[in-house]
């Protein structure tokens, strides 16, 4: 199975052991108020850049990282990966690529989590 495959929409028993019900509906939810979250979490890390704390870079994309994993945005956390190696070397032109690049991945995945959660509750469950 693809790491990368969004299972909002998948049908139920084509989803992995344990991912049914009503759980899809809740992780929509989640990723969207994540991802409605996010540019405050970009503009924490842009701040640090800034004031060239690139511990606090690493350390802020590690958080980052770690909970879009947790909810399945791993799209975003490929991202933070990168960030964090170029904190780790210093390279404060490559972490501006990869936010503006954040910013892009960002958007798509709040359209499409919208989108799967229309899908998921237009039999009016929720």
């Amino acid at each position: 199975m693809d790491p990368h495959a969004d299972n909002l929409t998948t049908p139920s028993h084509d989803r992995p052991a344990g991912e049914t019900g009503d759980r899809p509906i809740k992780l929509a939810k989640i990723r969207m108020a994540y991802l409605a979250d996010l540019p405050g979490q970009i503009a924490v890390l842009k701040s640090l850049l800034d004031g060239g704390d690139f511990a606090g870079v690493q350390k802020h994309a590690h958080r980052i990282k770690g909970t879009s994993g947790t909810y399945r945005l791993f799209e975003i956390a490929d991202v933070m990966k990168a960030i964090e190696q170029f904190a780790d070397d210093g390279d404060a032109a490559l972490i501006h690529v990869k936010l503006d690049e954040l910013v892009e991945v960002m958007d798509a995945l709040t359209i499409q989590t919208q989108q799967a959660y229309e899908t998921l509750t237009k039999d009016g469950s929720e």
